[in-house]
């Protein structure tokens, strides 16, 4: 796996979304939820997110990364983080 350094965060954005009644969701929807990661690891620097959170961000700011036989990460930093969803 990959560790991030400083205040960077490396998250996994999932592709394929479902509504809760089981219909595939509008694009505009998808959308919304793709702005939705689990965080995969943090930086050193990162004091109020770890690994296992679920997390709301600002999707423009995306640095993806390859690892694991063509799994797809992305790197964002803390700052970039809008919330952590519970």
């Amino acid at each position: 796996m990959i560790k991030p350094i400083n205040d960077k965060i490396l998250i996994k954005i999932e592709e394929k979304f479902q509504s809760t009644s089981g219909l595939d969701v509008s694009t505009v929807e998808q959308n919304l939820i793709n702005e939705q990661a689990e965080v995969l690891a943090v930086g050193d620097e990162v004091k109020k997110i770890k690994k296992g959170d679920i997390v709301h961000f600002k999707s423009w700011s995306l640095d993806n990364v390859e690892y694991a036989q063509g799994k797809v990460a992305s790197y964002i930093r803390e700052k970039e983080v809008l919330g952590i969803i519970k």
